[in-house]
């Protein structure tokens, strides 16, 4: 049938996970395709932030790295902290260059990559998409984002689901990247003002549990304006971030990245986990008997985290106070500041 393709494994979703698969599956010899609904690769509401772990552990190269940081400007309350070391240890990068290079390391190795491909449905060794053709496949790999269809498929409930929003600003000048807390307005949740090349993220995010959309846009309209910025005059960008996991191995379907909950319930971040579990899933469909360390460690890492995430639901009052006494040792404790530092960096 001149419909029918069959491949080793078909991998929904090219993002920083499915990319990170497809290159290592591909330089495996196994038969791999990534089907993409839009039209450009690496497009995603994201604030774009790296650490010196993720330019180490994944060989990131240089072009897609924006600006550097020595330090975040973190302001808790009436408190603002420098978190500095003497060298540069967290970055923004262009999510569409990462995007372009990770498909060029994946064609390179030799997977195929659809554009304007969109998956519509899954049976039970086959896609079919939107351009009448169906994709057979051995393995199957969800890396389709917090909609994922394949999670759907599996049957699995999405019950945490935070929502983030920003908006990309031209040419301000904002020089520091930095973090707001507000335990009050925002729970345990932060705005995040992330300077690029050309524009400055400005953002937030929040789990509708402690904040509603409509509440977390109004906080972020009222940011904007008392410094200076008019909302109005910028596109609003909004995206849901999964945190809810639960597994990413299903016989011979695998979830990854935000199709699997992977991302961070407390800092949204998502670039790390995502390629790690690209990678540790792609390793599981070559060798069955792979032990997926790097996937365990995030997950105790989750949901060390993400107990003050429950914590917060249950007393707000005396979570807030936690992060106001926190805030006052990072200011006066330096050697404390620079563990925190160096747990982030290194993560």
């Amino acid at each position: 049938m001149k419909n029918k393709k069959i491949y080793d494994v078909v991998i929904i979703g090219a993002g920083p996970a499915g990319l990170a698969a497809a290159e290592i599956l591909a330089q495996a010899n196994k038969k791999v395709i990534i089907l993409e609904k839009n039209k450009v690769v690496g497009q995603k509401v994201c604030a774009g932030g790296l650490t010196t772990k993720d330019l180490k552990e994944f060989n990131l190269p240089e072009f897609i790295v924006e600006k550097q940081f020595q330090q975040i400007l973190l302001h808790i309350g009436k408190r603002s902290i420098k978190m500095q070391l003497d060298k540069p240890w967290i970055w923004t990068c262009d999510r569409e260059k990462l995007g372009q290079w990770q498909t060029e390391q994946a064609a390179k190795a030799g997977a195929e990559i659809i554009l304007n491909c969109t998956a519509l449905k899954i049976s039970n060794n086959f896609v079919s998409t939107n351009n009448g053709l169906n994709f057979y496949f051995n393995y199957l790999i969800g890396a389709d984002g917090a909609n994922s269809l394949v999670r759907k498929y599996l049957g699995l409930a999405t019950k945490k689901l935070a929502t983030a929003i920003q908006y990309l600003v031209p040419h301000v000048n904002f020089n520091n990247l930095e973090i707001f807390f507000d335990a009050k307005k925002l729970g345990p949740r932060y705005l995040w003002v992330f300077p690029h090349k050309n524009y400055v993220s400005i953002g937030i995010g929040a789990d509708p549990r402690f904040i509603s959309p409509v509440k977390l846009k109004n906080y972020l309209d009222d940011w904007c304006m008392k410094h200076g910025l008019n909302p109005k005059e910028y596109p609003l960008q909004a995206a849901p971030i999964n945190y809810d996991y639960q597994g990413l191995e299903f016989n011979n379907i695998f979830l990854t990245g935000d199709a699997a909950g992977l991302t961070s319930g407390t800092t949204g971040e998502g670039i790390y986990s995502a390629i790690v579990s690209g990678q540790e899933v792609a390793q599981k469909i070559i060798d069955p008997n792979y032990d997926l360390l790097k996937i365990k460690k995030i997950l105790r890492d989750k949901k060390l985290k993400e107990k003050f995430l429950t914590f917060f639901k249950i007393n707000k009052l005396l979570a807030s106070a936690i992060l106001s006494l926190g805030a006052i040792k990072l200011a006066k404790n330096k050697k404390f500041r620079q563990k925190m530092i160096r747990s982030l960096a290194e993560r």
